[in-house]
């Protein structure tokens, strides 16, 4: 599939948008769609997108990525499904007011259009480490942020816990279900002779026994045979199956969890030896992390909601900076792991944010700043619902993330056009 630029949006002589009543006109100018189309759909760069298809032009094009773009916005923004989406680009006018494809005598998108982008993006993120939504959500939120004149001189940041799609496990179901994973895919493939004697991992009505059912055996005995097992099973595999994700996740959950104890076997860990905050939450996510905020533990992945600034933040290991001659000169911000130091770019800023300095309408005004970041993971998760993506994996979490972030960009943007708000702008970082 070739990558060919949309160009097909000038209004044509039998375009529907030519044959509304001045009534239906006034009112499609009143909604959202005129807000989308003159400010989010006009700027979204297409270009940036190119890398995901040929460059060979006897191909067949692919479906406007604008189009598709656009449109995944609009989905997050009326808390749509895919499906759904499609149904309003079909037979709501606004929709296609909105994407600019009010001339198209069939909308450019399919059931599957959606679902092959999405693909399309996490794997070149996969291969190249670049994440090309966040890129294009960055470059739309610097576009709101020059239309509604907002200086880039003020930065603030918090940080919020993406609840991923997947349950609670405990240490017990979390190495069982390591290994119960690699058991069966070994049976499957018929290898019996490297199983031998560990059959039952392979029965799924085994499972709930072991974990929840048997009260006759005490948890830690259960925990213990698990690892002993666990243990067992990876050397007897590693050649086979030593670049299978069932093993890397079995050998992951036995070097998290447990330890060498003083004969060289393995045991659980204790809660003095402490716990990584990316350890294995899930083996159907291995990329969800464990976080400790405000007294209370969260699961999932962790994204920092960022203003413009004219300041640098720098982190590194707290021991390098105990051993800075220049540490009472900076002032650093320690923490028990890491320390921190905010280099302002104009010192003039400093001065004129001192506290002695500040009347009481710019003090009352930076805080407004401070608490407007401060109740955005709210709205995140109360109105766009980050904490119930339907997709698993830090990939395609992003993406679903970096489209309710623009969502709410776009909620503030028409709040603005429609004189009821002045508000910030915020970037996935």
């Amino acid at each position: 599939m070739s990558f060919v630029l949309n160009n097909y949006q000038q209004i044509s002589l039998f375009d529907s948008l030519g044959f509304l009543s001045e009534r239906k006109q006034k009112i499609l100018d009143k909604s959202w769609a005129k807000p989308f189309s003159d400010h989010i759909f006009s700027n979204i760069d297409e270009r940036l997108f190119a890398p995901l298809y040929s460059d060979k032009r006897n191909s067949r094009p692919n479906a406007p990525v604008n189009v598709i773009i656009g449109a995944l916005i609009l989905k997050e923004f009326n808390g749509l499904t895919d499906d759904e989406i499609l149904e309003e680009c079909e037979f709501d006018f606004r929709y296609q007011y909105a994407l600019h494809t009010t001339s198209y005598e069939n909308q450019p998108l399919s059931d599957r259009t959606f679902s092959r982008f999405r693909e399309r993006v996490t794997a070149y993120e996969l291969v190249t480490g670049k994440n090309l939504i966040h890129d294009c959500m960055v470059s739309l939120a610097e576009n709101i942020r020059e239309y509604m004149d907002i200086a880039p001189t003020v930065r603030r940041m918090d940080s919020m816990m993406i609840e991923p799609d997947i349950r609670q496990m405990g240490r017990l179901e979390l190495i069982y279900t390591c290994l119960a994973n690699l058991v069966r895919e070994i049976a499957r493939d018929g290898q019996a002779g490297l199983i031998k004697g560990l059959d039952g991992y392979a029965d799924p009505n085994n499972r709930n026994r072991v974990i929840y059912h048997d009260r006759s055996t005490p948890q830690n005995e259960k925990i213990q045979k698990a690892i002993n097992d666990a243990v067992s099973l990876l050397p007897k595999c590693r050649d086979e199956y030593g670049q299978t994700d069932a093993y890397q996740l079995l050998r992951r959950a036995i070097d998290e969890q447990t330890k060498k104890d003083d004969n060289g076997g393995r045991i659980p860990k204790s809660k003095g030896d402490g716990m990584a905050p990316d350890i294995l939450q899930n083996p159907s996510d291995p990329d969800a992390t464990y976080r400790s905020k405000a007294g209370k533990s969260h699961k999932g992945y962790c994204a920092n909601l960022i203003k413009q600034s004219d300041s640098i933040r720098i982190s590194f290991h707290r021991h390098q900076c105990e051993g800075c001659p220049y540490q009472s000169q900076r002032n650093p911000n320690i923490k028990k792991k890491t320390a921190s130091l905010l280099i302002p770019l104009k010192s003039r800023r400093r001065i004129l944010e001192s506290a002695e300095l500040m009347d009481v309408e710019t003090r009352t005004h930076i805080s407004r700043i401070r608490n407007g970041v401060e109740t955005v993971p709210s709205v995140l998760r109360n109105k766009y619902a980050v904490d119930k993506m339907p997709v698993r994996g830090k990939l395609k979490t992003k993406q679903f993330f970096g489209f309710r972030v623009a969502a709410l960009n776009f909620s503030k943007l028409m709040r603005f056009t429609q004189g009821k708000l002045k508000c910030r702008s915020f970037e996935p970082a």
